[in-house]
């Protein structure tokens, strides 16, 4: 399975753990019983969800520097958080994924999965994360 069907399990299982408050560990289980995943990508799928999971307060903290000044984190659809939340797992962790692919993927989940907009304002919150810019 290509690292880009894998990235897509992966922001569709983000997804489905922040809306249900279930166990993380029984959710992937199942979308691994109901989802035909190779092993390889779900290892990666499980080490990008126990990361997000532990580290979504500090993600949220990090993308909400870099929301325009009238939006809060509260106010992203739950989709394109999911999206921002796993490029940013793959931004800070990932050097086998350049920075530059990260962003362009999630831009590319955007599309097909967000609003009209969303593409272009993750993209922009995404390469100033990935600058570090304020």
């Amino acid at each position: 399975m290509g690292r880009r069907k894998t990235r897509e399990h992966a922001f569709k299982l983000v997804y489905q753990i922040q809306i249900n408050n279930d166990d993380i560990n029984e959710q992937m289980d199942q979308y691994f019983i109901d989802n035909e995943v190779d092993n390889a990508s779900k290892d990666y799928i499980k080490s990008a969800i126990r990361y997000i999971n532990e580290n979504s307060k500090d993600i949220d903290s990090v993308i909400s520097l870099y929301l325009a000044k009238s939006w809060r984190i509260e106010r992203i659809p739950k989709v394109e958080l999911a999206i921002m939340r796993l490029a940013y797992y793959e931004i800070m962790n990932l050097d086998d994924v350049p920075k530059s692919v990260a962003i362009n993927e999630a831009v590319e989940l955007a599309k097909a999965y967000g609003s009209d907009d969303a593409g272009k304002y993750i993209n922009a919150v995404l390469a100033n994360i990935q600058n570090g810019e304020q």
